[in-house]
């Protein structure tokens, strides 16, 4: 009797099992809200997932395109020109220094600087290019340096740098992404450091240095004067690049790390006379950290102090001639070399790019207002040469009078 249980007693735990079950199981959305409020729920939850919800969905007629056509090719077509024009006006001056020749030997500074034993030596080719400034230069000149077939954009390139180490938080665990130029072999002290700052792109820092002398006459000349702050974006300058904290010297802050390959300098000498705009402060190397996004790198360098007596207007026109510390290696990769002198406008400097494109997406807003046209008055005449039913009731008896002389045939009778 006792082995022998019934049916009903074997299934009682089970109930209790899945009651349990049943019970700790969280209550979905729809069994919270009130019964009286599900249909709202349940047509709300349709109408989201098929995307029937209350929604701005204009009718994309030609009446409605051909306008928004219209005004974009007519706001866009004028910016663009305005764009041009304004860069025109700038009447920038350029000069190639690409294959300037050494004041001493005559050789050429492209293929002095190109020398292996010149490079580990360090040693720079001076030289001089003469030039004319054939037109007034309004105040706020700046002088940029523009490098031709360099590809700061490439993807290795842009991305070999560490954020962290340039914010002066991680400056001896260089990223692995710095490599191959995360760590290097210092000879000052006979051991492989940390490279400050790491990466691909600090290594190739342009190191060319410049001095502007205008003439004023045969036997008397006037030295510019160029700042060196002044030239990198304040947000680049207060929020990305910080040297590390601490007390003492900036070197000793910087102490077991080591300069980069292609470096002549530490990065705690790269302004010795200004505290300010020295390390990874620095502008010149904040500047060049910023990478262009074409081939063609144009980078500010320095201002002309217009505080000097005889620039208070601008630059004046006359005769200049640009003084070089030639060191950066451009030939090896089929590249040139310039200074470009530039006034500063609302939209940068010198810069047809952006009047271009907006001349070209006007006049492509333009012609499909034309295809428009085209389009609407093609069917417009179609729809008018269609013959329109007469009556409000369609005539069935052409559209099934086969139908009727069938069933009259004698096979069908």
């Amino acid at each position: 009797m006792a082995d022998h249980t019934t049916s009903t007693e074997r299934s009682q735990p089970e109930a209790d099992i899945s009651s349990l079950f049943s019970a700790s199981r969280a209550p979905s959305p729809a069994q919270l809200i009130p019964s009286s409020n599900k249909s709202l729920y349940r047509n709300t939850v349709h109408n989201l997932k098929n995307q029937q919800s209350a929604a701005c969905r204009p009718i994309l007629s030609e009446t409605f395109v051909f306008p928004v056509f219209l005004l974009a090719g007519l706001i866009f077509i004028p910016v663009g020109a305005i764009l041009i024009a304004t860069a025109e006006d700038l009447g920038d001056v350029s000069v190639d220094y690409t294959n300037c020749k050494h004041k001493q030997t005559g050789q050429s500074c492209a293929e002095f600087v190109e020398d292996i034993d010149n490079q580990v030596q360090g040693l720079q080719c001076p030289c001089e290019v003469d030039f004319d400034v054939w037109n007034h230069l309004e105040k706020d000149v700046t002088l940029y340096y523009k490098l031709t077939n360099f590809y700061q954009n490439h993807r290795r390139f842009v991305e070999s740098r560490d954020d962290a180490q340039l914010m002066g938080t991680n400056l001896k665990g260089p990223h692995e992404d710095c490599d191959p130029f995360h760590s290097a072999f210092d000879p000052n002290v006979n051991e492989t450091l940390p490279v400050a700052p790491c990466g691909a792109i600090a290594n190739a820092m342009f190191n060319d240095t410049f001095q502007l002398e205008c003439v004023v006459s045969e036997t008397e000349s006037i030295w510019v004067p160029l700042l060196r702050t002044g030239i990198a974006y304040p947000i680049d300058k207060q929020h990305k690049f910080r040297n590390p904290s601490g007390d003492g010297s900036l070197r000793s802050r910087f102490e077991g790390t080591t300069k980069p390959p292609n470096w002549h300098k530490y990065i705690y000498e790269l302004d010795t006379e200004n505290p300010d705009n020295n390390g990874f402060s620095n502008e010149d190397f904040i500047v060049w950290m910023r990478t262009s996004m074409s081939s063609t790198v144009r980078k500010p360098h320095r201002r002309i102090d217009h505080t000097h007596q005889s620039f208070v207007n601008g630059l004046p026109e006359g005769r200049y001639v640009l003084h070089v510390n030639y060191s950066y290696p451009v030939t090896g990769f089929g590249g040139t070399k310039e200074i470009v002198l530039s006034r500063s406008t609302l939209t940068g400097g010198y810069d047809l790019y952006i009047g271009i494109m907006y001349c070209i997406m006007g006049g492509l807003a333009l012609c499909m207002c034309v295809v428009l046209v085209i389009v609407h008055v093609k069917y417009s005449v179609v729809k008018r040469k269609k013959p329109q039913p007469q009556g409000n009731e369609p005539d069935l008896g052409a559209s099934f009078g086969h139908l009727a002389t069938r069933e009259q045939t004698p096979e069908n009778n």
